[in-house]
């Protein structure tokens, strides 16, 4: 259930994305899990927002990513939901007043093997 409901879609999503990261990866099951998947109107909001800065890194995609998921979140949520993408985007953050260094859990920027 929980490889087909949520783990594949989050690989589907990441390859759409080019996130090849396990950061990349997380970002993509926690957006499954937590928002049900990148909605239409959320998918052309980052597809816009893609188009008008030149993207350097992967990670800076995912700052993007987690910025317009949060941002299609009903508002009493949307700060909740900006910490803990950008804690998965950029590997490290507080979320419930709680600091998180992902690495420390085992992941990284290091590329998800099964991509390769």
């Amino acid at each position: 259930m929980v490889e087909k409901d949520y783990f594949l879609p989050a690989l589907e999503t990441a390859r759409q994305y080019g996130l090849k990261s396990e950061l990349g990866i997380a970002l993509s099951f926690d957006i499954q899990v937590q928002n049900g998947g990148i909605k239409k109107n959320t998918r052309k909001e980052i597809m816009k927002s893609t188009t008008e800065v030149p993207l350097g890194s992967e990670q800076e995609l995912r700052i993007i990513i987690a910025h317009v998921v949060a941002d299609s979140a009903k508002p009493e949520f949307q700060h909740d939901v900006r910490l803990r993408k950008l804690t998965l985007a950029t590997g490290c953050g507080k979320v419930h007043g709680k600091l998180y260094v992902l690495r420390n859990w085992g992941l990284d920027e290091s590329l998800y093997l099964s991509f390769l």
